[in-house]
């Protein structure tokens, strides 16, 4: 069989060399260039194996806040060994638990499937067709392919036909069917021989891991609506039996003195179904499960299976005993009991093509498929069930489908999550640059810690980036300076040492150079000043981006409305030292502040500055600009009832220090600040003030937060005080800082091209005027 499956492969790349040709796949493996110790591999089914290097990065991310993405037929090279390269497309990344899975197709095969996992960095995988099967495993030095012979492995169990489950009392919440019968909750329990014999913590759990996503792979095969969710896999203390159907009685008597955690963990858990992973040596099963007869709601304290690590993948052992639990039996020529229905059989091909997964192997032999029996279902062009209907029927997916609403009622209740949504893979990252980590929570113990780290591309921790409470759901986290660096983010919600729920960025973000000067009022990355209005009555937001002083285009933001009219935006600059214009948020009644952390029109996330008020209300944020020319945009204030001013140096979001300018204040509350910018060219930021009553206009010439000297602009007044000036920036490209005009009454725009502190010309913007004066211009 194996050299029919090499021949076979051959034929696929010379048939697909077209393909590769043309879309230049990437391939998934490095060779180590070393066999993998054949001391750890030598065991059931194992052929051959070697040690390879896993790229990640070829596999593709999953979008913020989603649960699974189509893929359209991602491409890459399965590279397994030297004379065999397969061709697979992923259809499907889906989240599980906290890893990420990749489901696909063998191209050219007829039907063969592809299955990764990776969590916390680490990779387990399948990958089979009627010809060969392969597994991708961790043994805690490195990452292992191996071919493994299935028919090597010893089949299941004998379903317990004629011993009875001990008699329980029914544990089962007391609540109504709540439960849509969607998803089915798994709780997984492993032993310490399990995980000595997985290669270590991180291997046995993706091995897990990987047991969940190939259910979730054959149930979307066969049309099966029900998903697994794994809501826990964790090491329980128990020295394994040496019998595999002990194991299984003890897992299930909740107070036998075995074992007797594990029932507590499935109520904690609000698990449906519970699976014990052992490393029985020499058994004679890969694993055991108790059969549920008929669609029976009584059945939940019997809802416990026993599965070989060994056994996992890719043998579908996992699937297939959690299968009995569901009410699902054999193949008919095989030992069967009563299961949940009469055609809740599993189906082997008349001419040994191959079995589903319920089916033990033909006396000749026949490939196991990932596919429970299903009549409207084929497998290279044929059925792989019979109808419900047919004496001989065979249709477990039919029998999944009718049992599922039972099954996920077993237990009912919420389980802990969080979700990482920012950054979540794919983005840049200026080195220095504060980034507000974000995520999302639910059902948190209100006595754990949620703990955020920095980690490698792979997933392993280098940094402790913050502890926080389990309400909360930001940070904020200077990037290091690291340069050309990958990495990404784990959020862990801990009551002790143990994450209760966990997740990981979906891939990879990247640190690049720092950014020396921040973005100012560029809302499409352009370079050129846009303008941001925000509607006083209904709360939109919209930015007209600009070329000169016509406008080039137009676009709602996103999100595209406040409604709580109360916040204001009081500067459009990069607040987190990342080259983008950031949003400054300020709450009139409250005196709270908010920044936006823009990506052009986009806000990627909101955080609170710090700190997240001013108590005094009369305190307003007059202009934001780089006094102290640290790299910072600092908040220049001015005290409307007594005129006292005062610049906050920011560190990106947080508050460095205070000063009080020089002269520290203007008694004449009529005189206002309008704008900061550079008007002299000296590299400082000036100030320009507006007589509220008179319409007078000065200029403080800048040392940083001393002024030097006070100079008028000419022409220094204007009379009509309609005319407010709503912002100071060059608008014309000559290096000059110009000033934005706008009538408050009648809606109209205008622009001063300066010359230092000279007007040149005044011209009107294109267009000229925004006749609902709700409309009000944000340019500081």
């Amino acid at each position: 069989m194996k050299i029919v499956a090499r021949v076979i492969t051959v034929m696929v790349l010379l048939l697909s060399s077209a393909f590769y040709a043309a879309a230049q796949p990437e391939v998934l493996f490095t060779p180590k260039g070393y066999e993998a110790d054949r001391s750890f591999h030598n065991r059931k089914g194992v052929v051959r194996a070697r040690s390879v290097d896993v790229s990640l990065p070829v596999l593709p991310g999953l979008p913020a806040e989603r649960r699974s993405a189509d893929l359209k037929q991602h491409e890459l090279l399965l590279n397994l060994f030297d004379d065999v390269v397969l061709p697979a497309r992923l259809h499907r990344v889906e989240r599980e638990a906290d890893g990420l899975a990749w489901v696909g197709k063998l191209d050219g095969f007829p039907a063969g499937d592809v299955v990764i996992v990776a969590r916390d960095g680490v990779v387990a995988g399948s990958i089979t067709s009627p010809e060969a099967a392969y597994s991708i495993r961790y043994d805690g030095y490195s990452h292992v392919v191996e071919e493994v012979d299935r028919s090597a492995l010893p089949d299941a169990d004998d379903n317990f036909i004629d011993l009875q489950p001990p008699q329980l009392e029914e544990t089962t919440d007391p609540q109504a069917t709540v439960d849509d019968g969607s998803t089915i909750d798994v709780l997984v329990v492993y032993t310490p021989a399990a995980r000595v014999s997985a290669g270590g913590t991180s291997a046995i759990q993706s091995r897990i891991q990987l047991g969940v996503a190939e259910s979730n792979a054959g149930y979307a095969n066969s049309g099966v609506i029900q998903r697994l969710r794994l809501v826990g896999a964790i090491e329980v203390s128990y020295s394994e039996s040496g019998d595999i159907v002990t194991d299984l009685n003890r897992v299930t008597a909740p107070s036998d003195g075995f074992l007797d955690t594990v029932p507590t963990l499935r109520n904690n858990y609000k698990a449906d179904l519970v699976s014990l992973v052992t490393a029985t040596p020499n058994t004679q099963y890969c694993g055991v499960a108790w059969l549920m007869s008929g669609n029976n709601p009584g059945f939940a304290p019997y809802a416990y299976s026993v599965v070989e690590e060994v056994c996992i993948s890719p043998n579908y052992t996992f699937a297939h005993e959690l299968g009995h639990n569901m009410g699902l039996n054999h193949a008919r020529t095989d030992p069967v009991g009563d299961g949940a229905y009469s055609y809740s059989y599993g189906y082997k091909d008349p001419n040994n093509a191959f079995r589903t997964i319920m089916a033990y192997d033909c006396p000749g032999g026949c490939p196991r498929i990932l596919n429970f029996s299903n009549p409207n279902v084929t497998y290279a062009g044929k059925p792989t069930g019979v109808s419900e209907t047919a004496v001989n029927s065979a249709n477990n997916a039919l029998s999944l489908n009718n049992t599922r609403v039972t099954v996920a009622n077993w237990r009912v209740g919420a389980t802990p999550r969080v979700t990482v949504t920012y950054p979540n893979g794919g983005e840049s990252l200026p080195a220095g640059s504060q980034q507000v980590i974000a995520w999302t929570a639910s059902d948190l113990s209100s006595s754990s810690t949620t703990k955020v780290y920095y980690t490698d591309a792979s997933g392993t921790d280098l940094s402790l980036v913050a502890e926080v409470s389990p309400t909360t759901t930001s940070c904020v986290w200077t990037v290091p300076h690291t340069p050309g660096a990958t990495g990404r983010i784990r959020v862990c919600s801990s009551n002790g040492s143990t994450c209760e729920a966990q997740d990981l960025s979906d891939s990879q973000f990247l640190v690049t150079s720092a950014v020396t000067a921040g973005a100012m009022n560029d809302l499409n990355g352009d370079t050129i000043a846009d303008i941001l209005w925000h509607h006083q009555g209904s709360g939109s937001l919209v930015a007209w981006f600009m070329n000169g002083l016509t406008i080039a285009g137009d676009s709602f933001l996103a999100p595209a409305q406040v409604s709580d009219t109360g916040w204001q935006v009081r500067g459009i600059v990069d607040l987190n030292r990342d080259g983008n214009s950031d949003l400054l948020w300020y709450h009139e009644p409250s005196g709270s502040l908010y920044a936006w952390l823009m990506n052009g029109v986009q806000a990627i996330v909101g955080t609170s500055l710090w700190p997240p008020l001013v108590s005094d209300k009369l305190w307003k944020i007059a202009a934001v600009a780089d006094f102290d020319k640290d790299g910072n945009n600092d908040f220049l204030w001015q005290h409307t009832g007594t005129g006292h001013l005062a610049v906050w140096h920011m560190d990106g979001l947080y508050l460095r220090g205070g000063s009080y300018l020089a002269p520290s204040q203007v008694p004449d509350t009529q005189w206002q600040i309008r704008a900061a910018g550079d008007f002299n060219g000296d590299g400082a930021v000036d100030i320009l003030w507006q007589n509220a009553t008179t319409g007078h206009l000065y200029v403080w010439l800048m040392n940083g937060v001393v002024a030097m000297s006070g100079v008028p602009l000419a022409p220094n007044q204007v009379a009509d005080t309609q005319w407010q000036i709503r912002g100071a920036r060059d608008f014309n490209g000559d290096g000059n800082t110009d000033i934005l005009w706008y009538h408050k009454s009648a809606g109209y725009l205008y622009v001063w091209l300066m010359n230092g502190l000279t007007a040149t010309v005044g011209l009107p913007l294109t267009p000229a005027q925004v006749p609902d004066t709700q409309w009000q211009i944000v340019v500081r």
